[in-house]
């Protein structure tokens, strides 16, 4: 099944992921977030963005991009990037996330050996585990930000709280929070509707808002990320 089918006949969620998974311009951070939840309306606008850029290619050039993305070419994991494709500011991230990679497979050898009744050392080991895929993941959604806009992840916050009280961090985050969930439903509805426009100039229009508010909530992310930190350390 295409995606043009998909689309058209309203496939269901699992066959529209996979469609996005075997496509050369797929983002691991969108695939990643697509497994976890059940967005259709971010599996419908980001299968658009796919089609509307196989559309693009000269239709001679087709068969030749099927045939190598069924191999190994443009596959995402770490192993197919170096460090040279990268900006600066991401290589020394991209080189300690493979490290961290590696660091959390000992902890896991270490955890599986470990005897059923060191409970306090076992939950100790998989919180370090945890730190480290959640540092990777972070990576990956810069890197992939960066191959999709060829531009930088914000990573700085809107406002410095370093001069908040405790208090004040956690009802900024409780805000941001409610703020996130709001942009996404938002988001959701905007991608949805977008999905159903044929291209044109409102559907244009339309995914420029989209990409304005996916920024924006980016943003609020970092934010929240930073007023975490802050409360984790006081």
């Amino acid at each position: 099944m295409s995606i043009k089918e998909w689309i058209k006949s309203k496939g269901s969620y699992e066959e529209g992921v996979a469609l996005y998974a075997n496509h050369p311009k797929r983002s691991s951070h969108i695939l990643r977030t697509l497994r976890k939840s059940r967005n259709r309306g971010l599996l419908l606008y980001e299968l658009n963005k796919l089609l509307k850029y196989e559309q693009k290619q000269p239709p001679k050039q087709e068969p030749k991009i099927i045939e190598k993305t069924s191999e190994k070419t443009f596959e995402r994991n770490f192993p197919t990037i170096k460090v040279y494709q990268l900006p600066e500011e991401l290589r020394e991230p991209f080189i300690k996330q493979k490290q961290s990679f590696y660091e959390a497979l000992r902890l896991k050898y270490i955890l599986n050996d470990l005897p059923d009744v060191e409970v306090q050392k076992a939950r100790e080991i998989s919180e370090k585990i945890i730190r480290l895929f959640d540092f990777i993941d972070e990576v990956w959604r810069l890197i992939d930000y960066w191959f999709e806009h060829k531009e930088l992840f914000p990573t700085t916050p809107a406002v410095d709280y370093s001069e908040f009280t405790p208090k004040e961090l956690f009802n900024t985050r409780q805000r941001l929070y409610v703020r996130v969930s709001k942009r996404k439903k938002t988001l959701e509805k905007m991608m949805e509707t977008a999905a159903e426009l044929p291209d044109g100039k409102e559907k244009n229009l339309l995914m420029h808002k989209i990409e304005k508010k996916k920024r924006e909530l980016m943003q609020l992310e970092v934010d929240i990320r930073e007023l975490s930190k802050l409360l984790r350390d006081e």
